[in-house]
C-alpha cells in the first residue's frame, strides 16, 4: 500500500522480503531510510568520520524519519486527534486511559465503526518499528473491548489501519468496524480490504513488526 503498483505487488525504494499475499506481493522495506530520504543532518552523518562523538549522535536518525519523532506542540495543535486525545473533556471521546483514547469515525463504515488512537502523536502504520509491537497488542485488545461493549458481532468484524497515502489524518488509528456483512460494497472490496494496496490487518502488520526483530 502507497508503493507504485506492478503485476507482482508495490515497488518499495528499500529492498526487503518479499511476502505473498494471494493474488499479489507485498515487498517488506527494510528498517533503513532510503538514502534518497535522508534529512540534511542524515547525510551529514554519512560523511562525518566513524567513531567521533558527532558520528555517532547524527548517526542514530539514519533509521528514523520525522514520524518516529515526539510531536511539536505546533504539530499537535494542528492535529485533529492530538487535540481530541489531549483534550480530557471531549465528548467524542468513549474510552481514555494513560495512553489511548477511543472515538468513533465520523463517516462510519459499518453499524459499528471505532477508532483507537495513541494519545502519543504517532504518524502511520509504516513507519512503526519493533518497538511499537506492544503499542499495537494495546490498540487491538482496546479495539476488541471496545466493540464487544458496544454489543457488535465478534465474529463478524474487521480491524485494521489504512496504510499511506490512504491515511487521511497522519495520526496513528485502528478501525475496528462490525458487522463486516453490513457493510456496503466499496468499503467491504476496497477501502477497507484486507492486506490490500490501502489497508492491513492487525495480523499482517504484527507480522510485519516482528520480522523486524529477526534481522
Amino acid at each position: 500500500p502507497g508503493e507504485a503498483m506492478t503485476a507482482s505487488g508495490p515497488n518499495d525504494t528499500t529492498s526487503g522480503v518479499a511476502e505473498h499475499h494471494g493474488f499479489y506481493t507485498r515487498r517488506r522495506p527494510s528498517s533503513l531510510v532510503h538514502p534518497v530520504l535522508w534529512t540534511k543532518e542524515q547525510r551529514r552523518a554519512s560523511t562525518m568520520a566513524p567513531g567521533t562523538a558527532n558520528h555517532q549522535v547524527v548517526k542514530r536518525a539514519m533509521s528514523m524519519d520525522d514520524s518516529r519523532m515526539p510531536a511539536s506542540s505546533e504539530v499537535q495543535s494542528k492535529c485533529t486527534f492530538c487535540r481530541l486525545a489531549l483534550n480530557s473533556k471531549a465528548n467524542e471521546v468513549l474510552y481514555r486511559d494513560d495512553d489511548f483514547v477511543v472515538i468513533r469515525d465520523i463517516k462510519p463504515a459499518a453499524t459499528h465503526h471505532f477508532l483507537v488512537l495513541p494519545i502519543r502523536h504517532m504518524t502511520d502504520a509504516k513507519h512503526l518499528t519493533a518497538s511499537d509491537i506492544g503499542t499495537i497488542k494495546k490498540m487491538h485488545e482496546i479495539g476488541q473491548t471496545v466493540l464487544k461493549g458496544a454489543g457488535a458481532p465478534m465474529d463478524n468484524m474487521r480491524m485494521g489501519f489504512h496504510w499511506p497515502p490512504f491515511q487521511t489524518i497522519k495520526h496513528l488509528h485502528l478501525h475496528c468496524l462490525a458487522p463486516v456483512s453490513d457493510m456496503g460494497y466499496f468499503n467491504k472490496k476496497v477501502a477497507f480490504r484486507p492486506d490490500s494496496w490501502c489497508f492491513v490487518t492487525v495480523e499482517w502488520l504484527l507480522n510485519r513488526l516482528e520480522a523486524m526483530t529477526e534481522r
